[in-house]
């Protein structure tokens, strides 16, 4: 309905020594497709891996991708799922296209996907305010993974050093991407056909900040000066 194709659902897959979990809204992953009956035509699911903090690099991404392989094995009508970049925060592992690149390697394409949270990029190290940086995120990302263009893209200012590792979501033009950079992004035509979604902060009623920023957006995107 009005004109919405997909509904994003965002999960958290922690991988640790003794078990591997992926609890999206406190509901276990193989119980989704029971959920995906909605009025949308489909649902996806972001996931961003956690790594136990025991673990290195290198084998937290390890059993992150054998779990993911078991759980789209086990669950083959179950929504497509969409592989998160994070900031680097803590054990959050998926902060650049290569390590995304060694979760996907081996699963199915058609049943997995790349999500780009804008907040996130920024505090990867990711500069999304230069021509240089933008295509920077492409270059690498399509070396790293193969693909086209990301599934999805959660579109978040941030307050935060560039670099940082952080992860701090700010309304659309009052943080250190600012319109210059959103402009850059909603008039990209590589992005024409990917869905972009506000994860921002709220106002008292939950719904002025978000108009404001849908109008910021649309004006940016139909070429209003930034």
């Amino acid at each position: 309905p009005n004109g919405i194709r997909t509904a994003p659902l965002t999960a958290r897959l922690i991988a640790n020594q003794s078990r591997l979990a992926a609890i999206p809204n406190g509901l276990p992953l193989e119980y989704q497709p029971a959920r995906s009956d909605r009025p949308l035509a489909a649902l996806e699911i972001e996931l961003e891996v956690v790594a136990d903090a025991r673990d290195p690099t290198a084998a937290g991404l390890a059993r992150a991708a054998s779990g993911l392989a078991e759980v789209l094995a086990s669950t083959p009508d179950a929504p497509r799922l969409l592989l998160e970049v994070t900031a680097g925060q803590g054990t959050c592992l998926g902060s650049d296209f290569d390590q995304l690149a060694a979760l996907l390697d081996g699963l199915p394409a058609h049943r997995t996907g790349v999500c780009w949270d804008t907040a996130h990029l920024w505090g990867a190290g990711y500069e999304l305010t230069t021509d240089a940086g933008w295509e920077r995120v492409w270059s690498e990302f399509r070396a790293a993974t193969g693909r086209d263009h990301p599934d999805l893209i959660h579109l978040n200012d941030t307050d935060v050093e560039l670099g940082s590792r952080r992860d701090r979501h700010q309304r659309i033009g009052h943080g250190r991407i600012g319109p210059d950079g959103f402009a850059r992004i909603v008039r990209d035509p590589r992005l024409g056909t990917v869905p972009m979604v506000l994860e921002t902060p709220k106002g008292e009623d939950e719904v002025t900040w978000d108009r404001e920023a849908l109008t910021l957006l649309r004006g940016l995107a139909s070429g209003m000066p930034s």
